[in-house]
């Protein structure tokens, strides 16, 4: 490595810790700008010009390589496997104010089929020679020199400054290349639109996949699921591989409070040397994976964010928390086989649930998910998604959102709200204490949204014990309700149901819960014990809060909603948020 090479190497890293405007400044203010610009990679300098914007960054755009500029292009003006020409046009109009004799040179150097793609989109050629005429000049128009060809240039007004741009760039290359402007005027004549934009494409895929990026359909297989506890997998993806030092500015986002710069930070050069690269490419396939627009810069460093989080999440998983095992794990697994496992330890969750959800006897097919307590039921609707996300609901009660998994304790606690609505489904279902699609139709509720939840049919269960009549889920008449209200203020505190109360209801519901032993998250009687007891206690400390407020009789049943009740027009059930 010569002198050159190390300074530009040591510049890079040096950009890693600067904010974008900071890190610009700092290329202006090198002696040797032009070489260093022109060797940087082009995604860092693109998410630079982007996070600074283009108008702000002219001195730097101007210096670029005709094959950065490409570069530019092709992470910024295609979306979906489209171009977009609105994109297109800002980066050609930006290069044209920073320099419009630099601006023509790029344009000139750009794929033929691009460019073409752009002239027939927003112009018309007539051969004059064919003896053909516009019928309207358009916005604008240009002639060749030798009088032949006739473009005439039209767009809506948010795109004028495209045409412009596209005459400019023809009038000057008819002195610069007239032999390269007639071929390619000959090529927007003859090609459709469709034809260029599908070899437009081909060669931005070309780069693309020399930038570490592979095609949609290519990347989308890193988020499929593989078997997390498998010491080898079928498939795996091949990663970019170079041997030079990784400076990307994407690196920036590993901090060093993070458990992976730690595991990282005494490894071996060649070792850290190899993570990195691979960190950097598998971040950018996760990016493509997911659909997102490879423009949107902050978007993209959300997306770093998400892949440390989740190759962060494997290596807890894999190294079952000895700090010792990090490296190691690191030095054992490629980055992209992390970044699976970790992924997959949340798709499991959901496929495991899936199954649970098929049996019959789980109570959870028909309607049966919109029955699940709060907020098990938003933690199974962010699960069951085909990208599984979070609730965060489940550590912050103040939060409803939904954000990816960041942690093995997102996948913990999620497992275990899933494992307890497979217990609460079971439990109520037609094999617990009987509940069934046929028997909620009977409530005449057509509004599904409305539903009673597990605990409100569990605690109406209960207190139709309580009140001696057989176990069900009927609703309580207005006497029952007063009846069970009579029960609970009999007790010295009017907080709690009686001792001998709540006994009753622990024998009755235990003896159903050992019944379904083994079955899903009941593998043995004493767990089927275990959390039946924390079960009834949350539903009926639900009931009683409701009574011990009630102050008198009668009793306005519109205040009762942990219980199902009769009311005068049909059955309507809100739903209780158990915590």
């Amino acid at each position: 490595m010569n002198e050159t090479q190390f300074d530009i190497v040591s510049l890079q890293k040096s950009l890693l810790s600067l904010r974008p405007k900071d890190r610009l400044d700092k290329l202006l203010n090198h002696p040797q700008t032009l070489a260093v610009v022109r060797q940087l990679p082009a995604q860092d300098l693109f998410i630079t010009l982007k996070e600074v914007g283009l108008n702000d960054s002219l001195e730097i755009l101007e210096l670029v390589s005709p094959e950065q500029f490409q570069n530019f292009l092709d992470l910024d003006a295609w979306h979906h496997g489209r171009m977009d020409p609105i994109a297109l046009g800002t980066w050609l109009e930006s290069i044209a104010s920073a320099n419009p004799k630099r601006a023509v040179q790029i344009f000139r150097e750009l794929d033929v089929e691009l460019i073409s793609l752009l002239l027939k989109m927003y112009g018309q050629i007539f051969d004059v020679n064919a003896e053909e005429e516009p019928q309207e000049m358009g916005l604008t128009h240009s002639t060749t020199p030798d009088g032949r060809y006739i473009v005439v240039l039209n767009a809506d007004k948010a795109e004028e400054n495209i045409v412009y741009f596209l005459k400019d760039a023809l009038e000057q290359l008819y002195q610069r290349d007239f032999s390269f402007a007639l071929r390619l005027i000959e090529n927007v004549r003859w090609e459709t639109a469709s034809v260029l934009e599908e070899e437009a494409l081909k060669w931005r895929d070309g780069r693309m996949q020399d930038m570490g990026f592979a095609p949609f359909n290519e990347e989308k297989e890193i988020l499929a699921y593989i078997d997390p506890t498998a010491k080898s997998h079928t498939h795996s993806l091949n990663i970019c591989a170079t041997d030079k030092p990784n400076t990307s500015v994407l690196l920036r986002e590993i901090k060093a409070n993070r458990f992976f710069y730690q595991a990282l930070a005494n490894a071996p050069d060649d070792l850290k040397q190899r993570v990195l690269n691979e960190l950097v490419t598998t971040a950018n396939r996760v990016h493509v994976a997911l659909g997102i627009d490879l423009g949107d810069v902050t978007a993209l460093l959300d997306t770093v964010t998400h892949t440390l989080n989740t190759i962060e999440t494997a290596m807890a998983y894999l190294s079952k928390g000895d700090s010792v095992q990090l490296q190691y794990v690191l030095a054992q697994n490629t980055m992209l086989r992390l970044f699976q496992i970790g992924h997959s330890l949340a798709l499991k969750i959901g496929r495991d649930f899936r199954k649970v959800i098929a049996d019959p006897n789980s109570g959870l097919s028909g309607s049966g998910l919109l029955r699940l307590d709060s907020p098990l039921a938003e933690v199974a609707a962010g699960i069951l998604l085909s990208e599984p996300m979070y609730y965060a609901g489940l550590s912050d009660l103040k939060k409803i959102d939904y954000r990816r998994f960041e942690d093995l304790n997102d996948i913990a606690s999620t497992a275990a709200a899933i494992a307890e609505s497979v217990f609460r489904s079971y439990l109520i279902g037609p094999k617990g204490i009987g509940v069934t699609e046929e028997k909620l139709q009977e409530l005449r509720n057509d509004d599904k949204a409305k539903m009673p939840t597990h605990g409100v049919l569990l605690a109406t269960w209960l207190c139709h014990q309580l009140l001696d009549s057989h176990p069900n889920v009927a609703p309580l008449e207005q006497a029952q309700v007063e009846q069970l209200w009579n029960k609970f203020h009999a007790t010295p505190e009017h907080t709690s149901f009686s001792n001998e109360d709540m006994n009753q209801c622990h024998i009755l519901i235990e003896k159903v819960a050992t019944s379904l032993v083994p079955s899903p998250s009941m593998k043995t009687i004493e767990e089927a014990k275990q959390r039946t007891s924390k079960y009834i206690q949350l539903v009926m400390d639900a009931v009683a809060n409701e009574l011990s407020a009630i102050q008198s009789k009668p009793i306005d049943l519109r205040f009762i909603s942990s219980i199902l009740v009769k009311k005068h027009e049909g059955y309507e059930q809100q739903r209780q948020t158990l915590s």
